[in-house]
């Protein structure tokens, strides 16, 4: 007998339209076929309804969680997961009583904040009522709760601008000029009604597959976020448009921001990156208050004049010196000849089909007898070995076979102003793939998933870093065979924060060296930038905050990690720091501990191993604890360094634990604001202190990093440290070297 779902499951299918009576009976032998011998829980059901499409995955998780009422939201019932960020969430959802798709968005304010709030939705909901404007979507209904406000919005069923420019790169002119020319002409409308959009940005206009470029989340902005300042929460990509007027207290959107905005995007999707390439919002807002954007034809030198000079005109920073209205930009635009709307449709039409990035083999030139007489050899061939072999066992290494990326005789194409290859863009899947050794120059790439920069293996690339970083905004990013290097030669006077400034909720490293310059003229210890600098995109997600190193090595006087973010979760494994910089400069979240841990790792010559900051005396107490195997520390100042600090490691809750690490003799275990830490009552287990000995001096040569000799107990078949073998062959000059079997007990002798 096949259990039904609980009575509490079918009130809610049947109350919010989920599923009928009759898709109940219709998924009872899938239920069957989950259950086997089973009992048929509830969740079995719901992954049947799952798979018969009756419901979302979102909605799965949902009903399955411990507040399954939450995906009735008033009159709606919630699809799918659009966006979230600090204080609100936005999700597709249906109305019960109509029964069509919509936005709903939900945003939490500070108390103070929420009756200001709540006037100017309600003023806004009644605007969107009366919205006649076709390519412009604002609020339609609005709500409030105890602590929410709730905003409603029709569903625009295109693709954000945002998303096309990942897959494809930059835009063609025409096709910007067409897209410029209906976003200003709906704006024009909306203007006319003494109303402003506020927040003109990639993801804010919809492409629909008729070629028409909507506007979304009309009005919004300024509703929630009245003015900008440096403690406004919003995503990286709303400071790309910002207009100089706005930045500080009590400057709210107007028209003629608007038109900044405006020109922005189409800078943007003319040069395929936006006007100021930093992942900093406060370097952004900086930057738009104290610097001109550049013409667009140094990025895009095919633009027609006309269309760079009227974006010029838009991104002025005197507000008098933009175009009058926006119906006078769409005019300029029309002038243009631009293609209408058919030319748009035709162009989103090719991002339904892949693009090739990698040319199959072809047999151009042969007869077809002779291409026929090849492939019948060689599936003969291959029928042969199946016989003389196992089947099964060959049908499996087939099946598991995975054809490798390999290097192309591509003629590269340098830039001639910085003498280096441009970087590619990534793929569809988020597949950045380096087949050069370059050196290639940074960029600013966004993503909207998962984000992989991979050279090809035994290419060896190089990104060379000058006066700014190589800046990634994605959910993932993983850096796999490649190499970031500071060109210390550079003559420019501006240096990068870092080789790399990473947003996003996780990063891993493989193979890879990060190379800040042992020498920097000139320079103070703080101008010397980071191999890495991570932020998160949403540090409220619990999922997110870590950080994987595999093979890595970090050469020269910066630090080697450096975060501001809630790093919850580091594993380092076989990793080199060489240099007088500082292996993790790291601020501690104080709503959940960080685990650190390091696995044959050496620290060569840095100033210290982990530098934390942003501790005080008050009541939350962060929580840091370290695993360290077989690890070698011989840092030069102290194994910690802790900023802010009250003595006795203020309020810092610290754990170590681990076998087979060594520190100098005599090496304070940690140092706070200048002076020596007493760590009388601190639990560190598994950590020795003694002379040791690497195999060669401090050379470029990671085999010359490996320990010779230590004068400490060894509780392992190998010695402590880096495993040398465990680097690619692109990592400096080093040829792998053998270690003995079997070393003497008590010291390590030294490697031939």
């Amino acid at each position: 007998m096949l259990e039904p779902p609980t009575p509490e499951l079918q009130q809610r299918l049947a109350g919010w339209r989920l599923c009928r009576p009759a898709d109940l009976r219709r998924a009872r032998r899938r239920v069957r076929q989950l259950a086997r011998d089973l009992p048929a829980f509830d969740s079995v059901w719901i992954d049947a309804l799952v798979q018969d499409g009756r419901l979302t995955p979102f909605q799965a998780r949902v009903l399955e969680s411990d507040e399954p009422e939450s995906l009735a939201v008033g009159d709606y019932v919630l699809l799918d997961e659009l966006g979230r960020s600090r204080g609100s969430r936005t999700w597709l959802a249906r109305s019960l009583s109509q029964g069509t798709p919509c936005v709903v968005k939900r945003v939490t304010p500070p108390p103070e904040r929420k009756s200001d709030l709540a006037a100017r939705g309600r003023r806004l909901a009644a605007l969107g009522v009366g919205n006649r404007i076709a390519d412009l979507v604002a609020p339609t209904a609005f709500w409030e709760d105890d602590r929410s406000c709730f905003f409603v919005m029709p569903f625009v069923a295109g693709t954000p601008l945002g998303e096309l420019l990942v897959r494809r790169g930059r835009f063609p002119a025409d096709i910007v000029a067409e897209i410029g020319r209906q976003i200003a002409a709906a704006l024009d409308n909306w203007h006319r009604d003494g109303q402003v959009h506020g927040d003109i940005r990639l993801s804010h206009v919809r492409i629909t597959p008729r070629g028409e470029a909507v506007l979304v989340e009309t009005g919004l902005r300024p509703v929630i976020e009245p003015d900008v300042t440096l403690h406004t929460s919003l995503s990286l990509e709303a400071y790309d448009g910002i207009a100089p007027e706005l930045i500080g207290i009590g400057h709210e959107p107007t028209p003629e921001s608007d038109l900044y905005a405006l020109g922005c995007l189409l800078w943007q999707l003319l040069a395929g990156r936006p006007p100021f390439t930093t992942a900093d919002p406060l370097a952004k807002l900086a930057a738009h208050q104290t610097r001109s954007i550049a013409d667009v034809r140094e990025w895009a030198p095919e633009t027609p004049a006309a269309l760079a000079e009227l974006i010029v005109s838009l991104t002025h920073c005197d507000p008098q010196q933009r175009p009058s209205s926006a119906g006078d930009v769409a005019q300029r635009l029309q002038r243009l000849g631009t293609p209408g709307r058919s030319a748009v449709r035709a162009f989103r039409r090719r991002f339904d089909v892949s693009v090739p990035h990698l040319r199959p083999p072809t047999t151009a030139g042969l007869p077809r007898w002779l291409t026929a007489a090849v492939v019948l050899f060689a599936v003969s061939g291959l029928i042969a070995s199946l016989v003389d072999r196992e089947l099964r066992t060959e049908l499996l290494s087939l099946t598991g076979w995975t054809p490798q990326p390999v290097a192309r005789p591509t003629v590269p194409r340098i830039d001639a102003t910085s003498g280096l290859l441009p970087l590619p863009g990534p793929s569809a899947d988020g597949l950045l793939l380096l087949n050069e050794p370059g050196p290639y120059a940074v960029a600013s790439i966004r993503h909207a998933g998962r984000l992989q920069i991979k050279g090809v293996a035994g290419v060896c690339p190089v990104i060379l870093v000058r006066d700014e970083p190589l800046e990634i905004a994605a959910e993932s990013v993983a850096f796999e065979h490649v190499t970031l290097r500071q060109d210390v030669l550079w003559p420019g006077p501006q240096r990068p924060a870092a080789l790399a400034v990473v947003q996003a909720q996780q990063v891993t490293a493989t193979a890879c060296e990060f190379d800040t310059g042992l020498v920097h003229r000139n320079r103070r210890a703080s101008e010397i930038p980071a191999g890495l600098f991570w932020t998160l995109i949403d540090p409220l997600d619990p999922a997110a905050g870590a950080l994987a190193l595999q093979g890595v090595l970090f050469r020269g006087a910066g630090t080697g990690v450096a975060s501001n973010a809630a790093a919850r979760r580091i594993v380092a494994e076989d990793v080199l720091w060489h240099g007088q910089g500082i292996g993790f400069d790291l601020r501690l979240p104080e709503d959940a501990p960080t685990t650190l841990r390091l696995e044959h790792v050496t620290a060569r010559e840095p100033k210290s191993l982990l530098r934390l900051r942003g501790l005080s005396g008050e009541a939350s107490s962060p929580r840091l604890t370290v695993t360290a195997i077989d690890s070698v520390f011989g840092v030069t100042r102290s194994l910690l360094q802790i900023d802010d600090a009250e003595p006795m490691l203020g309020p810092l809750s610290l754990d170590w634990n681990g076998e087979g690490s060594l520190l100098p003799p005599d090496m304070p275990i940690a140092v706070a604001n200048g002076a020596d830490v007493a760590t009388e009552g601190v639990p560190i287990e598994g950590l020795a202190a003694g002379r040791f000995a690497f195999v060669g001096p401090s050379t470029e040569s990671i085999a010359d990093s490996v320990l010779a000799e230590a004068e400490a107990p060894r509780r392992s078949s190998e010695p402590p440290g880096l495993r040398a073998d465990r680097f690619g062959p692109c990592r400096g000059e080093f040829t792998p070297r053998t270690v003995p079997d079997a070393l003497p007990e008590g010291t390590f002798n030294r490697i031939p």
